[in-house]
C-alpha cells in the first residue's frame, strides 16, 4: 500500500496549498494595503489629519493628565486674556508648559486634545447654567472649536453708556456749511459762500480738522477753486449708511412746516450728488473719487512747492539773500 502524504499528520495543510480558482497570494496583499489606505484616508478630513490620543500618550516616567478644579480657572483667566477665541491644542500648549514649573505636577503629561474638548464642554455647561449666582455680566460662547468670553446682550446698554466718549459739538457756522456740502456737493468755497452770505473760512477748516469734509478735486472755474465733499467719518458720525439716508429738501421743509417750492421738471427727489456712497457697493467711496482727491492734493503740493521755489529765487535776486530749501540746500544747487 502507498503511503499518501496528504493523510500525514505531519504533512502542511491544504490550505498553505494554492487551489484551483483561488486568487494569487499578491492579489490578497494589494487588497490589504488598500484597505490600510482607504483608514488612513478616514482620518482625514478637511485636509486635516486627525491626531489619535496615542500621539499625546504620557511619556515615559509620565503620569496622566488629571483635571483638577484649578485647570478650569486656568482655561477661564486664558479665554479672558486671549484676543481670539482659544482653542483645545492652545490650552494643551499652555498647559504643557507650565506644569514642569508647579509643584507636584512635574511629572503629569499635558492634556490631550480630548480632554481639553471634554473641559470646554464643561466649562460651557457651567457657564449657562441658568441659576449660577455669579457671572451674569458675562457668558461663554464657543466659536469655530475655541472659547471666548463675551458681555451679555441684557447688559449692552451699560456697556454703551460707558464707552460713549464725549459727545463732539458743531457750531452752528459748521453745521450750516456741513449742510451746504453734504447736499450740494461738491462744492467750492466761493459757492458755499455765496449760499450763506458770509466768510465760510473758519468753518471749513473746522470741519477739516475734525474729518466730516474732504477735498475732492479742483473745479473747472476760474483760478481752479478746491471742491469740497463729505467724508466716511461724516457717515459715522451721523450714524448713516450712505447718503442715501439723508432726508430730501421735501421732508426737512415739511418738518419746519414750511410748504415745499415748486421744483421744476416734477417733485423733489433725493440729492444727486457727485461723492455718493453707494450701500451695496464694494466700498463707501468710488476708486474714482479717491484718486481724484489724490490727484488734487498732488496738484496743491507742487504748487506750493513751485511758490516755494519763486519766493527763493526773488529773494535771491532783490535782496541779494541766498534763502536755503528745507532740506537746508541752497537753491542754486
Amino acid at each position: 500500500m502507498t503511503h499518501d502524504p496528504n493523510l500525514d499528520d505531519d504533512a502542511p495543510a491544504a490550505a498553505d496549498a494554492p487551489t484551483a480558482g483561488a486568487e494569487p497570494a499578491t492579489a490578497t496583499a494589494d487588497v490589504a494595503t488598500d484597505a490600510a489606505v482607504v483608514e488612513a484616508a478616514a482620518d482625514v478630513v478637511d485636509g486635516a489629519v486627525i491626531r489619535d490620543d496615542d500621539a499625546e500618550a504620557p511619556a515615559a516616567g509620565q503620569r496622566s493628565f488629571v483635571v483638577d478644579e484649578w485647570v478650569y480657572g486656568a482655561i477661564e483667566a486664558l479665554c479672558f486674556v486671549s484676543a481670539d477665541p482659544i482653542t483645545p491644542a492652545r490650552v494643551r500648549e499652555v498647559i504643557a508648559g507650565e506644569l514642569p514649573t508647579m509643584d507636584g505636577l512635574a511629572d503629569m503629561a499635558a492634556p490631550t486634545t480630548a480632554q481639553a474638548k471634554e473641559i470646554f464642554h464643561e466649562l460651557l455647561r457651567r457657564w449657562n447654567d441658568p441659576t449660577r449666582t455669579l457671572g451674569h455680566g458675562f457668558r461663554l460662547v464657543e466659536i469655530d472649536g475655541g472659547l471666548t468670553f463675551r458681555t451679555s446682550s441684557a447688559q449692552a446698554r451699560f456697556v454703551r453708556r460707558m464707552q460713549m466718549g464725549k459727545p463732539q459739538k458743531l457750531s452752528r457756522a459748521a453745521l450750516e456749511t456741513l449742510a451746504v456740502v453734504a447736499y450740494r456737493q461738491p462744492v467750492t468755497k466761493p459757492q458755499i459762500e455765496e449760499i450763506r452770505g458770509v466768510d465760510c473760512s473758519g468753518a471749513l477748516k473746522a470741519l477739516l480738522d475734525k474729518k466730516l469734509v474732504r477735498i475732492l478735486g479742483k473745479a473747472e472755474d476760474v483760478g481752479r477753486p478746491l471742491l469740497y465733499g463729505t467724508s466716511k467719518t461724516f457717515l459715522e458720525f451721523f450714524n448713516l449708511q450712505s447718503l442715501n439716508d439723508l432726508p430730501t429738501l421735501k421732508q426737512l421743509q415739511e418738518l419746519d412746516g414750511v410748504a415745499p417750492a415748486p421744483v421744476e421738471g416734477g417733485e423733489a427727489g433725493p440729492a444727486m450728488v457727485m461723492d455718493l456712497f453707494a450701500k451695496d457697493g464694494p466700498g463707501l467711496v468710488s476708486s474714482e473719487t479717491e484718486e481724484e482727491s489724490a490727484d488734487a492734493l498732488d496738484a496743491l503740493e507742487r504748487a506750493l512747492g513751485e511758490a516755494k521755489k519763486v519766493a527763493r529765487t526773488a529773494s535771491t535776486l532783490v535782496f541779494g539773500v541766498e534763502v536755503p530749501e528745507e532740506d537746508g540746500k541752497p537753491t542754486n544747487e
